[in-house]
């Protein structure tokens, strides 16, 4: 079986305050999904939304590597102690 590689990123600032862009607010961290009735992009990421897939611009994100991961499970035990 194909192992399969998340990218994630990490939300820089406020999108919108439309409905479908609720649940994307500044530092959290989305899962990259690639919808198959939607076009492939060049440039920005399909993420999903309040139920509905949405594009991000690239600078509205940041991809995280092992050192953001890291830090955000050190962050979260943190804050569960």
């Amino acid at each position: 079986m194909k192992r399969r590689i998340v990218k994630k990123v990490i939300v820089l600032s406020k999108i919108s305050d439309r409905e479908k862009y609720k649940n994307i607010r500044a530092g959290t961290i989305h899962n990259v999904i690639h919808p198959k009735d939607k076009p492939r992009l060049q440039k920005g990421v399909w993420v999903m939304g309040n139920g509905v897939p949405v594009i991000l611009l690239p600078w509205e994100y940041k991809l995280m590597d092992e050192t953001h991961k890291k830090r955000v499970i050190i962050c979260k035990k943190l804050k569960t102690n």
